[in-house]
């Protein structure tokens, strides 16, 4: 992260602002399974127009394991990970990798801090 972009962000406050430092931003692809980010990619409105419906052949295990390794990659060198996955804890996040971690690992700290 620049030096002003490390201003701006603490100027603007973590809660706010963590997402446009982000190392992520523009790679939903990535962090996203097929299909969650096949949904997130198709306007409302296009897909109540249209009568056909949309087939995505969902990713292999292997496949998401390389995917979910190489986006966990990206988090690791990110300056906002922490703000990302406390995020995700807070707003019960299940698609996407965020702040490093799949669904099933925010579960489990999720859980953790429930106990």
């Amino acid at each position: 992260m620049r030096e002003d972009s490390i201003l701006d962000y603490y100027r603007e406050g973590p809660a706010r602002s963590w997402v446009k430092y982000a190392n992520c931003n523009g790679q939903t692809e990535l962090f996203y399974s097929k299909v969650a980010y096949a949904e997130l990619s198709i306007p409302e409105n296009e897909t109540q127009q249209t009568s056909e419906p949309l087939i995505i052949k969902a990713e292999t295990n292997s496949q998401r394991i390389t995917r979910e390794r190489a986006a966990k990659f990206i988090c690791n060198q990110c300056d906002v990970r922490i703000d990302c996955k406390n995020y995700a804890i807070d707003t019960v996040q299940q698609d996407g990798i965020w702040g490093g971690l799949t669904p099933k690992e925010l579960d489990y700290i999720r859980f953790d801090k429930e106990s």
